[in-house]
């Protein structure tokens, strides 16, 4: 996490540290999006963003993700973005932005996913679908993936829905769902009024064979 710190510093310069996480968590997302063409939704922001950086503070920008990417190879049972948020002290008090910690999301993970609950939706759907309708960056999917794992149902057998009022917290997901080979969309809106101002796809819907197949028959869920 000590590198993670220093590289938001250096990525910050003049601006606070939750500006310029904030524009990481963007630019992450979408260099994760643009090689399969699924960075449409971040496209503006990005361009918006890339302008107000120096090379040096894009470069802390990459190394940033590097740091994330390193992490979860390491260990996937970890909401590494989530608490890099909190250990770095991002997070907004006035805004309620205060993450779960993992622990108690793998715990209800384990709770809720079970063996006869996966079998029955991949025998009824073709696949399980896990949903966060307030994802944060991610922790309860990412217990969630970690799970099924744990009881062998394959990433062709589940589907991933989260969503969140906020972009940044929204990308942070998208970056590590994205990292840890997941399928499904990240939405950006809130859900209580079932809006959607952006649906980020993830790349592994583009990458596996299966859902790409599920797509051209129309059965994706979203």
């Amino acid at each position: 996490m000590a590198q993670m710190g220093k590289a938001l510093n250096r990525c910050a310069g003049h601006r606070s540290n939750h500006e310029a996480w904030q524009d990481f968590a963007i630019m992450s997302a979408s260099e994760l999006a643009a090689p399969l063409g699924l960075d449409g939704p971040l496209r503006d922001d990005t361009e918006r963003i890339r302008h107000k950086y120096d090379s040096d503070e894009l470069e802390a920008m990459s190394e940033m993700l590097g740091c994330t990417i390193s992490a979860l190879e390491s260990n996937p049972r970890q909401d590494y973005l989530g608490a890099a948020y909190m250990e770095l002290g991002i997070g907004n008090k006035k805004d309620g932005q205060f993450f779960t910690p993992y622990a108690v999301c793998e715990a209800m993970a384990g709770e809720v996913i079970t063996a006869e609950g996966c079998e029955s939706a991949i025998s009824d759907h073709g696949y399980v679908t896990l949903n966060d309708p307030a994802c944060g960056g991610g922790a309860t999917l990412i217990a969630g993936a970690n799970r099924l794992r744990e009881l062998g149902v394959d990433q062709h057998h589940a589907w991933f829905e989260a969503q969140d009022l906020n972009l940044e917290t929204a990308c942070m997901c998208y970056v590590q769902l994205s990292l840890l080979g997941c399928a499904g969309v990240v939405i950006v809106g809130d859900t209580l009024g079932m809006e959607r101002r952006r649906v980020l796809h993830l790349p592994m819907n583009v990458i596996s064979p299966w859902w790409t197949a599920r797509a051209l028959r129309g059965v994706v869920p979203c």
